[in-house]
């Protein structure tokens, strides 16, 4: 498209080696001008090999950990007019690059990667509640690949600096202003936190995480009790 905007993505990670090395390629792959990595304090190597893969296109800087506040860090380095944020055992469709055009914020769609798993059917269920949980009520996850141009971003100030519930803020922030363009096209995550937890005490327990923050505890004792 002939006024096709830069994209920067940025992924906040600790401790995700395993996922690296097949994230920068991915990403090389689809094209970004840009690609983030903002270290939380990795002790596994990770930071170390991405220093090798440093160009003009990849960088890898370090900030406290805490998801929000390296995905503000990550922002701020940014000169792309639009921002993806990443988690590191998510990616991104191949159209990515030109579905975050399509709105001045959004989100996509999710699909597990793990389809062998004993629990597929489960995560199948799961995965349709979240898309459309999310479109019904223009609320993103981090796990669905948030998108927002830098501008916009920059005027609600980013990510409120909690340990928990950020991407459900930013939503809350950013749907006042515009309607989010909610893509059908499917990031691939990793369904490691369904299955270590087990998928219905999971999904009994973010839905305990998000009324309790809607009635007003707080993020920090959410974090705690999340973790």
């Amino acid at each position: 498209m002939a006024d096709e905007k830069s994209v920067a993505v940025i992924v906040p990670f600790l401790n995700e080696m395993q996922a690296l090395p097949s994230l920068v390629e991915a990403l090389l792959r689809l094209g970004p001008q840009q690609i983030i990595f903002v270290d939380g304090g990795s002790d596994d190597g990770g930071k170390e090999w991405l220093s090798t893969q440093s160009s003009a296109r990849v960088k890898v800087v370090s900030c406290a950990a805490g998801r929000a506040q390296q995905m503000n860090y990550g922002a701020g380095l940014a000169t792309a007019e639009i921002l993806v944020f990443l988690h590191a055992d998510t990616r991104l469709p191949e159209q990515a690059m030109t579905e975050v055009q399509k709105g001045v914020w959004g989100r996509f769609d999710i699909r597990f990667s793990d389809n062998h798993s004993p629990k597929r059917l489960s995560l199948a269920v799961v995965q349709r509640m979240i898309n459309l949980r999310s479109r019904l009520s223009n609320v993103a996850t981090g796990d669905q690949a948030m998108f927002v141009r830098r501008c916009l971003f920059e005027k609600v100030n980013g990510f409120d600096n909690i340990p928990l519930m950020e991407d459900v803020q930013l939503s809350k922030t950013l749907k006042q202003l515009h309607a989010p363009y909610c893509s059908s096209c499917k990031v691939l995550t990793s369904a490691r936190r369904w299955k270590t937890g087990g998928v219905w005490r999971t999904i009994v327990l973010m839905w305990f995480l998000r009324f309790a923050y809607l009635i007003g505890v707080s993020p920090e004792r959410l974090s705690r009790l999340y973790r």
